[in-house]
């Protein structure tokens, strides 16, 4: 019901998703409980898709697929139907999202200098904003992955455990531009937090001497899904944005360079799936990179 030319939308808006992405309720059975982050997740998704979208800020953008994310996890202890639903659900967000990218300006030039009084505000637009653990699980036992669930969100990447940067990672955006409607900032750190949802392959049993027994595939194959359509949707607009290219250019190359060794075929046929779409937008861009993997991956097979 709400378009661009509905009164006050972008206030309204704003106060849906901050009511919905902040719910908490008392689980009285399980199938209620379910039946709520199902309605929560309808919610999302339909705000996303809607044309009033655009007034949505940056980092609303990033809660609502930081909310999105925590269900999917928390759903791997509850119903098929819901495990479904939020997969389903986080898909169709990272379309609607990178469909976007060939509308949207470079704002690229517009970073933060680095100074305290900065660092400060933004400390306190995430504390506002990123969707915690303990909101979600509505008072359930923790999930496995609570403790080291990346974050979607303005700095969320850029520290370690100890505050200390690793060097590599890129530096948040200016505050007012999280504030601003929805571009290439959340999408920048969209992207980044996907790629690091591949970052930790102990857990996968991905590494020297794994068998494909002994890998997780779910967890792979769906941070790769999840690449691979945000790749598709933004196609050659990623050759605009420097700080995307330099997403793909590094951090998603390193990983698809592991992955690609991986004894399973699903997972080998995402990555190949992924660098095919990447040839056919970016190729130009990925000269180095493109030679890397045919020749660590492809002929090594």
């Amino acid at each position: 019901l709400l378009d661009l030319n509905t009164a006050n939308v972008e206030d309204a808006m704003r106060l849906v998703v901050d009511a919905v992405t902040g719910c908490r309720f008392e689980v009285t059975d399980p199938a209620s409980e379910e039946v709520v982050l199902t309605k929560i997740l309808q919610v999302l998704l339909a705000c996303m898709r809607s044309k009033a979208s655009v007034v949505l800020s940056n980092q609303h953008v990033c809660t609502i697929v930081n909310t999105c994310f925590r269900i999917v996890h928390q759903a791997t202890t509850k119903g098929e139907l819901l495990q479904r639903m939020a997969a389903h659900t986080m898909r169709e967000l990272v379309r609607c999202i990178f469909s976007h990218l060939p509308e949207v300006e470079n704002v690229d030039q517009a970073l933060v200098n680095g100074n305290s009084s900065v660092k400060s505000e933004m400390s306190g637009l995430d504390n506002d904003y990123n969707f915690s653990a303990k909101q979600l699980n509505n008072g359930n036992a923790n999930s496995e992955y609570d403790g080291r669930l990346p974050a979607v969100g303005m700095g969320a990447n850029a520290a370690d455990e100890n505050g200390a940067g690793n060097g590599k990672e890129a530096k948040p955006y200016d505050l007012h531009l999280m504030t601003e409607p929805y571009g290439v900032p959340c999408m920048v750190e969209i992207f980044h937090f996907l790629c690091s949802l591949l970052n930790d392959l102990d857990h996968f049993g991905i590494g020297p001497g794994s068998n494909a027994s002994a890998i997780d595939e779910d967890a792979p194959l769906f941070a790769l899904g999840l690449i691979n359509s945000a790749i598709e949707l933004g196609g050659a607009s990623f050759v605009r944005h420097p700080r995307l290219l330099n997403l793909i250019q590094d951090e998603l190359f390193r990983n698809l360079m592991v992955f690609g060794l991986s004894p399973s075929p699903l997972i080998l046929s995402m990555v190949c799936s992924i660098v095919l779409n990447l040839y056919h937008h970016l190729r130009t861009e990925l000269k180095l990179q493109l030679e890397a993997f045919f020749s660590c991956v492809i002929l090594r097979l």
